[in-house]
């Protein structure tokens, strides 16, 4: 998956990942699970995720690594 990391604030933060059209929560049962994600907040990465059936009740996505891309070098 290829899409925008974001973490929401408050006390048990969540993590989601957007491709710009739709939006999924990143499934998580403690609030240091994800901390590897931290560099990647705010920027479009590409994700290795599976899908969690979370309780039944709805899809989240897990992920497995992230990789972020420096566009810089590239610019004309």
């Amino acid at each position: 998956v290829y899409g925008k990391v974001t973490k929401s604030s408050g006390s048990y933060p969540t993590y989601s990942v957007s491709d710009g059209d739709s939006k999924i929560q990143v499934y998580s049962s403690s609030t240091d699970q994800y901390a590897f994600l931290e560099p990647f907040i705010d920027k479009m990465t590409e994700l290795e995720v599976t899908l969690c059936n979370w309780n039944g009740k709805q899809l989240k996505l897990t992920v497995l690594s992230a990789k972020y891309y420096n566009n810089l070098h590239f610019q004309k």
